[in-house]
């Protein structure tokens, strides 16, 4: 990945395969996003809860001109699922998020283009 990329290990000891697939992962997002400025991931383990274990969750925090996205995704299970679904849902994101700045940016080039409604039939006589 050219653009930065950070990830943090909170309540757990940092594990270079989580963050292997983490980069990886967040490759995959600047291959498909070019706008793509930075992406953060946050690998996060919870209080330990009576029925479901420790749930592992993950933010992925990203950066595009004008605009910062968040996703968090809860797994009580796998880690790796969890990473693998917070960055699912990060794509979408990016992908909604960079179809409405082209589409924004398509309006602003019609605006200042503009339209022609109704000519003056007098002036272009003559």
């Amino acid at each position: 990945m050219t653009h930065a990329f950070d990830i943090l290990f909170l309540g757990m000891d940092p594990s270079a395969a989580l963050a292997d697939a983490a980069r990886k992962r967040a490759a995959k997002l600047e291959l498909s996003c070019h706008e793509l400025i930075s992406c953060k991931a946050t690998v996060e383990v919870a209080a330990r809860h009576k029925r479901h274990g420790r749930p592992y969750c993950v933010r992925v925090e990203a950066t595009l001109p004008g605009h910062v996205l968040t996703v968090e995704q809860v797994n009580t299970e796998d880690a790796y699922a969890a990473l693998a679904d917070a960055f699912d849902s990060m794509k979408r994101r990016l992908d909604e998020t960079v179809q409405r700045m082209r589409e924004q940016e398509q309006q602003a080039a019609r605006a200042a283009w503009g339209t022609l409604l109704a000519a003056d039939a007098d002036a272009s006589a003559g």
